[in-house]
């Protein structure tokens, strides 16, 4: 008789656990500051070192593939310090060719925070954050983390990161 209770317990148990699982929601959670949106134009610049398990790269390709212009820190930095205050100026149009921004006015920055695990054949993170930067204002303009703890694989969050981000493109 015991032995039945402790069973229907345990099943009780785990449905209330599948249960759970299954109304929490899986993925990339964002908090959006402003309602800023994107332009397709919109040149985004990781500001983390590459890692060893390739994530800038991942998710620069990830970006690129959803249209956006991509460019190295440096690059969005200096272009911004140069900028001049006038709109359409010959100058900014100069400047965003030199550092391969498509519009001055719209460059943010990707900030990444993380612990990842494996090698460069399976990686997967412990957690993963991140928080974009509108790097003319200083403005944070979105965060969001990685929730998801079964599906959490750099691939499967990183392609996650950049669908969320291309939402967000009006």
């Amino acid at each position: 008789m015991k032995k039945k209770s402790k069973m229907k317990n345990k099943s009780k148990i785990l449905l209330l656990f599948l249960i759970l699982m299954n109304n929490i929601s899986c993925g990339i959670r964002n908090h959006i500051h402003g309602g800023e949106s994107f332009q397709k134009n919109t040149s985004f610049a990781i500001m983390n070192d590459e890692d060893k398990i390739g994530t800038t790269t991942k998710l620069s390709t990830f970006l690129k593939e959803k249209g956006f212009n991509v460019v190295p820190i440096k690059n969005a930095t200096d272009a911004i310090k140069n900028r001049t205050p006038l709109k359409g100026s010959n100058v900014n149009k100069d400047i965003e060719n030199i550092f391969s921004i498509a519009d001055i006015n719209s460059v943010y920055g990707i900030e990444l925070f993380y612990e990842s695990y494996g090698d460069i054949f399976t990686s997967s993170y412990k957690y993963f954050g991140y928080k974009i930067i509108n790097l003319n204002t200083g403005q944070e303009v979105m965060t969001g983390y990685n929730q998801d703890q079964i599906n959490n694989t750099m691939k499967q969050v990183l392609k996650k990161l950049s669908e969320e981000i291309y939402k967000k493109v009006i």
